[in-house]
């Protein structure tokens, strides 16, 4: 069985968002500086809607059955995304410097989880390169 054209769509935009929210994940852990949170708080939430907007796409495409454990792993690795950019708002929000990085250590799972996607998925592969 195939995926539907829908369904690679929906997959190519939620990889472009993915992997762009993971790069500004990345970004925020190179300038990482408590005083300044709240303005990379600012930079990473800009990624919620549209990783968000892309979520509920790929949740709403047809998936055939023998595809279900690929949309089910991108389905966790978005949710943990959009967890880390809560968390990380939150925790700026609040001045909690403490918070900030038990915000980004959760960006270690969230590629733990991803990774296994690489020989399937092509921009993943080059994310990881």
């Amino acid at each position: 069985m195939s995926l539907s054209p829908a369904g690679a769509d929906a997959i190519g935009a939620l990889l472009g968002a993915l992997l762009s929210t993971l790069d500004r994940v990345e970004w925020v852990q190179r300038h990482l500086f408590p005083p300044r949170a709240p303005a990379l708080a600012e930079r990473l939430e800009a990624h919620a809607g549209p990783l968000a907007l892309a979520l509920a796409t790929l949740e709403a495409a047809e998936w055939p059955d023998d595809l279900r454990a690929l949309r089910e792993r991108l389905v966790t690795v978005t949710r943990q995304a959009l967890e880390l950019i809560a968390a990380f708002g939150r925790a700026a929000a609040e001045g909690e410097p403490i918070g900030l990085y038990r915000a980004l250590r959760r960006l270690a799972p969230l590629l733990e989880g991803l990774y296994p996607l690489y020989p399937l998925l092509t921009p993943v592969s080059r994310w990881f390169l």
